[in-house]
Parts: C-alpha cells; sequence; structure tokens
C-alpha cells in the first residue's frame, strides 16, 4: 500500500551500491527503515538526507515487513542554518545521537512528533543559543516517560537522579548540587523562546548535561551511552 507520511530522518546506512537505507521517524507510523534508490548517485538529490532533516516521504508499507521500499522522498522543511552554522551541527548531531538511542517508538506519536518538528523548526530560525540542548534534554524527558516530579520542588532542594524527584538532603549518591537543581527546575517551566533569560555558565552547562544523561541512563534500562556531547562540549568552549 502507497503511504504518504512526514518525517524526521534519524540515521542513514550505506545499501548495495548506490543505495542508502533510511531510518526515519514518521508522524504516523512512529520509525520506519526505508530503502531509498539511488540516494548516493553524483546526481542524487537526496544529499539532504541528514540527520533530523524534515522529509515528505511516499513509500510502500507493508504490514509483514520491516524494510519498506520509497517511491519519492522530499523536503518538508527545509533549514535555513542547522546543517550549515558549525555549532548549530554540534549541536544537532548531539541531539541525534540522544534521540536515535532512546527513540523506540514502532507506533505513531503525534505529540512527540509535534515536539521534535516545532523544536527543531525554531532551533533552526532563531539565532544560535548555547543552551538549547540543555533546554532539550529537560523538556524531551516528557515524551519519553522521565519527566522530572516538579512539584517536589523547594529553593536550596537538590534533584535525587535516581529518584527522579527534588529533595532536601544532599548526602546521598547521584545527587546534583542545589545551584543546578535551581536552574534544571527553572529549565523544566521554561518555553524555548524564553532561553535567552537564563544565566549559566560554560563549566555548569557542560555539568549538568553531564547530570541529565546519567539521569537518562538510570531512568531509561538499556539506553546506549551517549557520547557526542564531549565534542560539543569542545566546539561551546572555543
Amino acid at each position: 500500500m502507497l503511504t504518504s507520511d512526514v518525517g524526521i530522518v534519524l540515521r542513514t546506512i550505506k545499501y548495495g551500491e548506490s543505495s542508502n537505507i533510511a531510518h526515519v521517524f514518521t508522524q504516523e507510523h512512529g520509525v520506519i527503515a526505508i530503502i531509498v534508490k539511488g540516494a548516493r548517485k553524483k546526481k542524487s538529490r537526496h544529499s539532504y538526507l541528514q540527520p533530523l532533516s524534515i522529509v515528505l516521504v511516499e513509500y510502500y508499507r507493508k504490514p509483514s515487513k520491516d524494510l519498506y521500499l520509497c517511491k519519492q522522498i522530499s523536503q518538508e522543511e527545509p533549514f535555513l542554518t542547522a546543517h550549515t552554522d558549525l555549532l548549530k551541527q554540534s549541536v544537532m548531531m548531539f541531539l541525534n545521537e540522544l534521540i536515535y538511542k532512546t527513540l523506540k517508538e514502532e507506533t505513531g506519536d503525534p505529540h512527540l512528533f509535534k515536539f521534535l518538528y516545532k523544536f527543531l523548526v525554531a532551533f533552526d530560525h532563531q539565532d544560535f543559543n548555547p543552551n538549547s540542548h540543555v533546554w532539550f534534554l529537560c523538556h524531551y524527558s516528557k515524551f519519553m516517560g522521565i519527566f522530572p516530579d516538579i512539584s517536589s520542588y523547594s529553593p536550596n532542594y537538590c534533584f535525587n537522579i535516581q529518584e527522579g524527584c527534588f529533595e532536601p538532603s544532599t548526602q546521598k549518591p547521584n545527587v546534583v548540587n542545589a545551584r543546578l537543581s535551581g536552574v534544571l527546575y527553572s529549565l523544566l517551566g521554561m518555553k524555548f523562546v524564553a532561553l535567552g533569560e537564563l544565566k549559566i555558565s560554560k563549566d555548569e552547562r557542560k555539568t549538568l548535561v553531564r547530570e541529565l544523561l546519567d539521569y537518562y541512563a538510570t531512568q531509561m534500562d538499556g539506553m546506549k551511552r551517549v557520547n557526542s556531547h564531549m565534542i560539543l562540549e569542545e566546539v561551546l568552549s572555543e
């Protein structure tokens, strides 16, 4: 059955002499794998199959199959800067690894898709903010079912990575310090357009990202280690 859907490219791998297999998170059917024939030919128009590109894809869907044949794929929302600006490229690389290693949706999730779509477009169109990926980590957790318990927060409380809540004690292991816990609480309630109001140093940002990745790994069984944040740290420190 010929199916048309909007999707977000997660990963592409070589297939045969000139084709690619693309893993795409689609609005209606979740993560699918499609064969894009001729994608690696010199005259191919599929150069926009970069990670996190937003595309419109037509493919032949058979419920009994795990790999579908793509009839046509085109840009749905062309990016202006996300794939060309060095700083934004580094953030996109990190986000792509995070999403690929956490997103296991085999069915459509319209709310998650809308969140990713809106974030990617806003990130592309707005001026670069070095805390964009920190905001994303906070709000993406809601769709992974691990959003922290913000009702437990009080000033000077610390975030417990194991329990997913804020508490007064700092004597337990895996606890974020009070200063960064306050920043985390602010981010959890902040809209992306207001991110410019956040005041945080480079070292604090690095520490908070690592703490949040530890939180993801603790809360999500079987999650593979995310490594690209180390490259991003280097880029943002320059």
